[in-house]
C-alpha cells in the first residue's frame, strides 16, 4: 500500500517512479510475511504467524516507531517536524537509560546495605 500511494503521488506530478520502500524479515512483520510468500509459496490460505519471525522479540510495537519512522524518513514517505522531533527525543532518551545502565555498578555489598540481602536469599541463609 504505501509504495503504491508514493508511486501513484509521482505519476500524479509527472515524476518518475520512487525507490520501492522494503521491509525485510528484521524490520517488519509484514516484511516476514512478503519474504514467506515470496520465497517459500504457499498451498493454502496464508496466516500471518509471529512464530514465524525470528526477529519477533525485536519486532515490538513500542519499538516501532524508532524502527519503521527513521526508514520513513530515508525514503522521504516520514516528513513531519513534529513526529521526527518526538522520535529523536525518545531514541535519546533511550540510549541515554541503556548509557546508564551500563555505567551502573552496585557491589554485591553495597547490595546488602541498601536491603538487597532479603531478595537475594541472604536473610534464609543466616538462621
Amino acid at each position: 500500500g504505501t509504495n503504491a500511494g508514493r508511486a501513484a503521488g509521482a505519476a500524479s506530478r509527472m515524476e518518475p517512479p520512487p525507490t520501492p520502500f522494503i521491509l525485510g524479515r528484521d524490520e517488519a512483520y509484514i516484511g516476514v510475511l512478503i519474504d514467506d510468500l515470496v520465497t517459500r509459496g504457499t498451498t493454502e490460505p496464508y496466516r500471518m504467524f509471529t512464530s514465524r519471525a525470528e526477529y519477533r522479540i525485536s519486532l515490538r510495537a513500542d519499538n516501532a516507531d524508532l524502527r519503521l519512522t527513521r526508514k520513513g524518513m530515508e525514503y522521504g514517505i516520514v516528513n513531519d517536524e513534529y513526529r521526527i522531533a518526538s522520535m529523536e527525543a525518545r531514541s535519546m532518551m533511550l540510549e541515554d537509560g541503556v548509557e546508564r545502565l551500563r555505567n551502573f555498578k552496585l557491589f554485591v555489598s553495597e547490595w546488602a546495605d541498601h536491603g538487597g540481602n532479603d531478595l537475594m536469599g541472604g536473610a534464609n541463609s543466616s538462621k
